[in-house]
């Protein structure tokens, strides 16, 4: 069934970063970008075996006009379906979003579609961006959760070090929160195999 497969995902990747800017000057602020979603959720769905398949379902409305400094643009809105299907079963769970994009191009269509793609895959995972909108702050592991990881870091003989250049912090405990189960897993899946390689670059 999707809903379980979803759930099983949920439980395999719970942080993306805001990798990108948005906008310009005193307009501009830090998103998620449809790429980083897609890099990091993908191969959990395709090991799970769920296809994402977008469906615009009417004709989209362009709107022409003008920038604050007198440039053409387009302003690009329509609602789009996105089914998430289990493809042994072919049950489904379908989510609907209006997404708009604006540019100077023929690619406001395209970027609409990518946000909605994307927006969904975020609210169905429940995927932490790992800042406190309100607040500005990352929410990090608490100090049991620092502790486990501390001690299968020392077990395995990874460099804590590199554990931290790979998630782009200076000690264990600033990891992010949406990151804990993700570096636990790899740290146990390590201990068990009895491997000492590095643990990958994981925070892009």
């Amino acid at each position: 069934m999707i809903y379980k497969k979803i759930n099983d995902v949920m439980k395999k990747v719970g942080f993306v970063t805001k990798d990108t800017t948005v906008g310009f000057g005193n307009n501009s602020y830090k998103a998620v970008s449809h790429d980083k979603v897609t890099e990091i959720v993908r191969p959990f769905f395709a090991d799970a075996g769920i296809m994402i398949v977008p469906r615009q379902t009417a004709k989209g409305i362009s709107i022409d006009g003008k920038t604050s400094k007198g440039n053409d643009k387009i302003r690009f809105e329509a609602l789009y379906d996105i089914d998430f299907i289990d493809c042994e079963d072919e049950s489904k769970l379908t989510v609907t979003i209006e997404a708009h994009a604006e540019g100077s191009d023929d690619k406001c269509a395209g970027k609409a579609l990518s946000y909605a793609v994307k927006n969904a895959i975020l609210k169905v995972l429940m995927l932490e961006t790992g800042e406190n909108d309100e607040e500005g702050v990352k929410n990090t592991i608490d100090i049991k959760q620092t502790g486990m990881l501390a001690q299968l870091i020392a077990d395995t003989g990874t460099d804590i070090k590199k554990f931290c250049e790979a998630y782009k912090i200076n000690t264990v405990a600033e990891l992010p929160s949406g990151y804990f189960t993700q570096a636990l897993h790899q740290l146990q899946a390590k201990k068990k195999k009895g491997n000492v390689d590095e643990i990958k670059d994981n925070s892009n």
